[in-house]
């Protein structure tokens, strides 16, 4: 036997000081009144009822003692909520999944939300139960967690059900199907009862074991959703990217959006209607954005079905123009190619610089970036072919029919160095990137007079890719979508809830808010269980019968 209630040492307690309040009252002495009588034939039997209170005397009315500390104790074990061990033929043990996603925020009807309606199914499907089948709720919102385990009361779900609010991440299915499934392990006459208002037939098919039954609140809705959004860089203006925004439509007839894009300090850059066909479509996008770290806000005007997937946020990258300082020894052929960058800046002080060029290895500081011409090394002659290296600085640059002059080489690749360009077994152009700064290490055959590879344009194009790399930059496009938000479970908790940056874009999975009329007629209806009674109804039930027959007892004068 278990308790569900209080424990049972808490039961023995009750029952134990129940009894003892019980032995005082018999025991109490009862000072005596002094009354006027005309006759003594009833002094006796006055004396006689303080006498049997004594405390050295048995008690006067013994069965009534026994019946009510009998009461007593029913009520103590009624308090415990006993609970016998092992399952019968036809007890049936429930889990509920409530997939309670950032969709429930969607209006049910005109004054509830989904999240009103789904809780109130989630906790009539409880009441169906009867009292002696186990249950256990599983919410997902979107990080799924046991809300009501099999050994608690029924009536701490409804407290926890009404104290969740709509999150803002959709509700993860698969993994509270997972969870609910782990908790029948091994358990006969089971079923799994999933409350959504999404479809998903694929979740039935990930589950063995249990029977799975979905039910669904809410109707059939049109909604627009942000989809994603995304920052893809200029290849010839490093500084500038594309902001794009695409936006879906689900519904029964196609319709016309608003879509605005604004800077957080209102200066809007993009204010479009794009018409939209169910289950389409559409990409919106200002170019030429400075990749200055501001922060846009994508809206859709009006506000359809489901708010959380009309206003999203993002952060733009923060790329300015980067100092360069150039030693006076450095061949010219490197001085030109950097002035012509247009994202760097010479400047007119080592110190004021983010990345230096040097032909000296040992006068660059070790925490700054810089590109270094080594003048020292195996001796290479003009005319050798180059050859570039697979890595992402090179790749695509055309390099054929290319060679070096005359100069010295970085000799033989070491290990901590990634090699760039080679002249047969001669490393030419490599990268350290080992902390705390990187450096780009240059042969001086590489920019000899006589050089064929520093008349070309792929030569800029190579020092620029260098210079963005040993800043930090990444070409790379920034994309923001829901899917790369679930997938971080800290997420959420990154910013303040109310912060900008914590808005995320919508999904199929948030946003399609359509459901066949067939989805709501696909299961069969769930019929209301009956039962004897839990023990300790029954034993609170005869409680309360046994005061009653107390009180009746008192009334007809058969206990004093």
């Amino acid at each position: 036997m278990t308790f569900a209630g209080i424990p049972w040492w808490a039961v023995v307690g009750v029952a134990v000081a129940s009894a003892a309040v019980l032995v005082v009252l018999h025991l109490l002495r009862v000072q005596p009144r002094s009354v006027r009588t005309v006759t003594i034939m009833f002094w006796d039997d006055s004396l006689a009822r303080p006498q049997a209170r004594t405390l050295w005397q048995r008690f006067r009315h013994p069965w009534t003692f026994i019946f009510l500390a009998l009461i007593c104790t029913l009520l103590a074990l009624a308090l415990g909520e006993p609970r016998l061990h092992g399952n019968s033929g036809d007890r049936l043990t429930e889990v509920i999944v409530f997939a309670a996603g950032s969709s429930m925020g969607a209006p049910a009807t005109s004054n509830r939300s989904r999240m009103d309606a789904a809780r109130d199914a989630v906790w009539a499907q409880a009441c169906r139960l009867a009292p002696d089948d186990r249950l256990a709720i599983v919410v997902a919102d979107p990080i799924p967690r046991v809300l009501l385990a099999f050994d608690e009361s029924r009536v701490l779900a409804r407290q926890r059900l009404f104290a969740l609010r709509p999150p803002q991440l959709p509700a993860a299915r698969e993994n509270a199907l997972r969870l609910a499934q782990s908790l029948l392990n091994g358990v006969e006459n089971a079923r799994i009862v999933v409350l959504t208002d999404q479809p998903d037939p694929v979740d039935a098919q990930r589950t063995t074991g249990a029977d799975v039954v979905y039910r669904y609140v809410g109707e059939s809705a049109d909604n627009a959703a942000i989809i994603s959004v995304n920052y893809e860089f200029e290849p010839d203006a490093p500084l500038f990217g594309r902001f794009a925004a695409r936006i879906g439509y689900w519904g029964r007839a196609p319709r016309s959006v608003q879509v605005r894009i604004s800077r957080a300090g209102g200066a809007r850059l993009l204010d479009e209607v794009v018409a939209l066909d169910p289950g389409g479509t559409r990409t919106v996008a200002v170019k030429h954005l400075p990749a200055d770290g501001d922060t846009l806000v994508v809206e859709l005007l009006p506000g359809d079905g489901l708010t959380v997937d009309d206003r999203t946020t993002f952060r733009l990258p923060l790329r300015n123009s980067i100092p360069v300082w150039i030693d006076e020894d450095v061949p010219e052929a490197l001085r030109v190619a950097l002035i012509s960058n247009p994202y760097a800046v010479l400047t007119p002080g080592e110190a004021s610089a983010t990345v230096v060029a040097r032909s000296d290895t040992a006068a660059v500081p070790g925490d700054r970036s810089a590109i270094v011409v080594v003048t020292e090394g195996p001796e290479v002659s003009a005319d050798h072919a180059i050859h570039p290296e697979a890595h992402h600085l090179v790749q695509g640059l055309d390099f054929a029919d290319a060679s070096c002059g005359t100069g010295a080489t970085l000799g033989a690749p070491r290990e901590d160095l990634i090699p760039l360009l080679r002249a047969g077994d001669q490393l030419l152009a490599a990268f350290d990137e080992k902390p705390p700064a990187p450096r780009l290490l240059l042969a001086s055959s590489l920019l000899a007079p006589d050089s064929d590879v520093t008349n070309r344009s792929v030569f800029p194009v190579f020092l620029a890719r260098a210079l963005a790399l040993m800043n930090g930059w990444q070409d790379a496009p920034l994309v923001q979508t829901p899917e790369g938000n679930i997938t971080d479970p800290l997420w959420p908790t990154r910013t303040p809830p109310d912060a900008e940056v914590t808005a995320m874009p919508g999904s199929r999975t948030v946003s399609d808010l359509t459901r066949t009329p067939t989805d709501d007629t696909a299961q069969p209806e769930l019929a209301t269980r009956y039962s004897l009674p839990a023990m300790f109804q029954s034993l609170l039930l005869i409680a309360l019968v046994g005061l009653f027959v107390d009180a009746l007892l008192h009334t007809r004068g058969r206990v004093p």
